[in-house]
């Protein structure tokens, strides 16, 4: 089983696993780094996979958000792989005391990512283009 490391917008670690993130982004709660809150309300047996995957220990310290606790979890990051998409998975989402989720499954966000190279490519091709005609127009301006 992969688990993957991304890094919410205020800095705080967050965890793939099947493609889901099971990690909460607890503004109210402090998280000190290589740690993380474990959403064990959407993932009742997430706490499960990181201890037997030797992922993290668990702290006895839970987070709070509405009538929901999470634990919260010292991570051991090394164990944890990057994930190309970080940025476009974790970046593009405000994630306040509930956690929101920018995609509904990785189909779709390797369809926004595909669409992002795509556009990456149209304007790095649109770049030289336009280089080339003011490499052509400097050079017949001199004539």
């Amino acid at each position: 089983m992969k688990f993957y490391k991304y890094e919410y917008d205020n800095g705080n670690l967050a965890i793939e696993c099947k493609g889901e993130i099971i990690s909460v982004n607890l503004v109210d709660c402090y998280t000190p780094k290589g740690y993380a809150y474990i959403d064990t309300n959407n993932y009742p047996k997430a706490t499960e996979w990181i201890k037997k995957n030797g992922i993290g220990e668990d702290t006895n310290i839970k987070g709070y958000s509405g009538f929901c606790s999470y634990p919260l979890f010292k991570i051991n990051v090394e164990k944890l792989e990057v994930a190309w998409t970080s940025f476009f998975h974790a970046r593009f989402t405000v994630l306040y005391p509930t956690q929101m989720k920018p995609w509904s499954s990785r189909a779709e966000m390797r369809i926004a990512a595909k669409s992002i190279k795509i556009f990456i490519v149209f304007v790095d091709k649109l770049f030289i283009l336009c280089y080339n005609i003011s490499v052509m127009v400097k050079s017949h301006s001199k004539i």
